[in-house]
This record gives C-alpha cells, structure tokens and sequence, in this order.
C-alpha cells in the first residue's frame, strides 16, 4: 500500500475511510515518549528517540547524574515501588517526596513537565481516599491517577478539586488502560499512560489522540544484555515506526 498523502510504503492502514494513509499523516503529532532516569538511553546513543526522563524516589539521585542531557522530567510518587515492596504510605508522605523531587529537578537545571498525586497501585477507593485526604499543591502542572474501579463521577470530582493537566492511567494490565482512556476522554484532559510493556501497544497508543506521552520506565533500566537490547530493538522500532517505515515489525 502507498500513503495517499506523501507516497510512502505503508502496511498499516490508519484511515478509518477508503484512502490509505500512514500513522505521520494521520496522527500530525509525535507520541511524546520517557524514560526512567539513567545513563543507559545516553550511553547506548538512544537519546534522541526519547522525549524526557521519569524520575521516581527509588532512582533519584540520577537527577543530579544527567545534567549534560537535560530534559524535561515526569515525576513519578513512587507508589509502583511501594506496591512492589508491600509498603503502604500516608497520602502526605508521598506527596512531600514528590514535591522535593520536583525540587531536586529544578535545582539539576531541568525542567518538570509534570508530577504524580498520590495514588494506590490498583485501589481507585484507596486512591480516592488518599486525593481527598490531601490539598492540591501548588506550583507544578499535576496528573491525576487513574487506578482499577475508578468511577467517571468520582474522577470529575478530583478533576474538579485538582484541575490536573494529565490523567495518569496507571492500573493493572494494558485492557484496563485501554478501557479508562475510552471512559474518560470525554473529559478533554490530555492521557499520559504509565508502564507501557510493548512495542504493539505503544505503536497502538500513538494513534490515539487523546493520549499525549507514555512512559517505558519499566524496561529502560535493563540489568542484563537480553534486556538492553530488547530495549534498543523497541525503540528503534517505534521510531521506524512514526516515521512511516511500518514493514517487518515483529511485537515484543
């Protein structure tokens, strides 16, 4: 197939009409893409197919680590570590970590595109009580978690409350996602969607166009070789893939 708009070869057909038409021509926008703070992205010269860092609690010191390569940084509260960890915290201790990371952020010479509120790794009643418990901060562009058994009246609530510039989809699994962006779009609030795992739903969220970024945090600090070079495989895949070159893409 040939995109009617600029000509090139295409295999994925992003027209919802007759016309064929290639993911640049359709989206006219790039999937802001992050990853967790490292050297990694840097050293193995992956840095251009990044848009900015996550930087959570359990890897803050690499705010102070990547000051040649200043980026724009999401700050993540550090629940997912939490949860992972079977460590449970007050809403106002997350908080006050993530505000002085945003903190440390800012004295690297970085930028905060955004930080988490305090959330409950898949709770949305634990969530719920955690936002209502807390006041809005002030002095960042805040994302609003979204976790499993959300409600849409209890998020415009928080909506309400928080004025958020992002929803936050965080959640269980890849469907659960899938299932809160369709839910909440009609809120007109920009999606950022954590954890991505594959390079399938990666390629699948950069034609929606309510999501705006994701994060790849969970595979961009690889310990072993397997690892790396999956995630360069990923990342130049993706790449191949918003620029139009969609032949031969194998999911991981």
């Amino acid at each position: 197939m040939i995109c009617s708009k600029c000509e090139k070869e295409v295999i994925v057909n992003c027209s919802s009409g007759s016309g064929v038409i290639c993911f640049p021509c359709y989206s006219g926008r790039s999937l802001k893409l992050y990853a967790a703070a490292s050297d990694l992205i840097i050293r193995r010269g992956w840095g251009h197919h990044v848009t900015g860092w996550v930087l959570a609690p359990s890897y803050a010191s690499w705010a102070n680590k990547l000051t040649d390569h200043i980026m724009p940084y999401m700050v993540d509260n550090g629940a997912w570590t939490d949860h992972l960890k079977g460590v449970e915290r007050k809403p106002e201790e997350l908080l006050d970590r993530t505000l002085k990371l945003c903190e440390r952020v800012l004295e690297s010479g970085a930028s905060v595109r955004f930080m988490v509120l305090p959330d409950v790794v898949g709770s949305w009643h634990k969530t719920k009580l955690s936002l209502q418990s807390i006041d809005k901060p002030e002095g960042f562009k805040l994302a609003l978690p979204i976790q499993d058994g959300f409600k849409v009246e209890d998020v415009k609530l928080m909506v309400e409350k928080f004025d958020p510039s992002y929803l936050f989809i965080g959640g269980s699994g890849y469907s659960f996602k899938k299932h809160a962006i369709e839910n909440l779009k009609f809120l007109n609030i920009p999606f950022h969607v954590g954890r991505v795992h594959k390079l399938e739903h990666l390629c699948e969220l950069s034609l929606i166009q309510e999501v705006e970024s994701v994060d790849t945090s969970t595979f961009s600090r690889p310990q072993r070789k397997q690892r790396v070079e999956r995630l360069g495989y990923r990342l130049e895949a993706f790449e191949a893939w918003t620029v139009g070159f969609q032949k031969q893409l194998e999911w991981i």
